[in-house]
């Protein structure tokens, strides 16, 4: 049980209750307010938001791991009743900040339709309040994770975005966004491509400051192995992803520092980026740091070309035992010649070289790579979505509920913002070899 605000409580199964209630609605367990027992958030650096069914699914590898962070904040959201049958494993005692949350009224979700979802989160009057709970008004960076293929992260996540700029406008707003596999249902391709524009813009504001895109089909496309070769699941990988984005430079804690990348690039109109990883090469096979940042670009995490890239973050992992190897002006010479022959027109770029103390002679590669070709990276999305916005436009298997209907505004709306971005892209190389 935790009090969220004067007016509201929340039962121990993660229910939304009037506070003058003594058993919840929704549940029927009995609801003891001790004011004693509750716990006062903490300075909150990063708030972490897991929504919909794949997004708490990634959050929750990376949160059990990084469970002891005092500067990180975890909210777990899904308009699904799945969401307070998650097992807590005494979570909620071992960190006050691991927040497990059910939007709007829905039982069973949203099924795949984002204008329901959209609009259960509007109508929800407690949203802001979990926002509020888990930090929102402390927090330097969110970082929302999600699937874009089901409802509840295309109609929630801009709405999220939204809610947060008006409660702390100092917050940086960062997707994490998995693009469906290239064999699914037109409808999540349809949700993709009107999430990645909702992203991009929302109400005609900007709305994330930076988006990584990730396509099931290219994360299921390559093997990835751990340090002792087991192969890493697609949400392991993941986890690894985002611990390499967690632990700056500079710093000993796991705390996300994305300034570097928002400042070069989404100060530009820079705003998506597509990871490239290579884990665990040895220089006995691939003999030099070309040959492993050429193996990461070949396995792209969405379908990007590398012709278009703009910009380009680097993270290196490398050995302690290999810094001699490795200097700042050797890694620089490398990365210059790896650059000229896989990204031609790449203007903007820093590399974070990171010496660990494994024994080992094996080096990771992160490569975020930025303002490439979006037509490519939305390509089977764009083809979902011609198909549904046509049958919407014709009235073909629309949602009888008018709250629920997505109109022809709505889509011309999204088809602008995407062509407006595309169009921008374009005109930035300009501007950035200028600067």
């Amino acid at each position: 049980m935790a009090i969220i605000s004067d007016n509201i409580i929340i039962c121990d199964n993660g229910h939304v209750q009037p506070l003058t209630n003594k058993i919840c609605e929704i549940c029927g367990a009995n609801i003891k307010t001790n004011k004693s027992n509750i716990k006062l958030n903490r300075n909150i650096k990063n708030l972490f938001i897991g929504l919909g069914e794949t997004g708490v699914n990634i959050l929750d590898k990376f949160q059990v791991n990084n469970v002891s962070d005092v500067d990180n904040s975890y909210l777990f959201l899904d308009t699904s009743n799945k969401i307070t049958d998650v097992n807590l494993e005494n979570r909620s005692e071992i960190n006050s900040q691991i927040l497990f949350r059910k939007l709007g009224k829905l039982s069973k979700g949203s099924a795949r339709n984002w204008k329901k979802a959209e609009t259960e989160a509007i109508n929800d009057r407690y949203l802001n309040d979990y926002l509020l709970e888990a930090g929102i008004n402390q927090s330097e960076l969110v970082l929302l994770l999600s699937s874009l293929g089901g409802g509840t992260g295309c109609g929630v996540g801009p709405i999220l975005f939204n809610n947060i700029s008006r409660i702390n406008v100092n917050a940086n707003k960062t997707a994490f966004i998995v693009l469906p596999s290239e064999k699914e249902a037109e409808q999540l391709h349809f949700n993709a491509f009107c999430a990645f524009s909702r992203f991009i813009k929302f109400q005609n504001k900007k709305c994330a400051d930076l988006i990584f895109v990730v396509d099931n089909t290219y994360l299921n496309k390559y093997n990835h192995v751990d340090v002792n070769g087991k192969p890493l699941q697609s949400n392991e990988l993941l986890r690894l992803l985002l611990n390499s984005l967690s632990q700056p430079k500079y710093s000993n804690k796991t705390t996300i520092d994305f300034l570097s990348i928002l400042n070069s690039c989404s100060s530009n109109g820079i705003l998506h980026f597509v990871p490239c990883v290579a884990l665990n090469h040895s220089l006995r096979i691939y003999e030099n740091l070309e040959a492993i940042l050429e193996s990461a670009t070949i396995r792209p995490m969405a379908n990007i070309d590398l012709d278009s890239v703009v910009a380009s973050f680097i993270i290196l992992q490398i050995p302690n035992s290999m810094r001699d190897r490795f200097t700042q002006n050797q890694v620089l010479k490398e990365y210059a010649i790896w650059k000229d022959n896989n990204l031609p027109r790449e203007l903007i770029s820093e590399i974070d070289i990171r010496y660990s103390d494994v024994a080992s002679d094996k080096i990771d590669v992160f490569a975020m790579l930025g303002g490439a070709d979006v037509s490519k990276i939305l390509y089977r999305a764009k083809q979902g979505y011609n198909v549904v916005s046509r049958s919407i436009s014709s009235g073909i298997g629309v949602d009888d509920e008018r709250a629920n209907f997505i109109s022809r505004g709505e889509l011309t709306q999204i088809e602008e913002n995407v062509i407006n971005y595309t169009d921008n892209l374009s005109s930035i190389r300009e501007r950035v070899k200028n600067n």
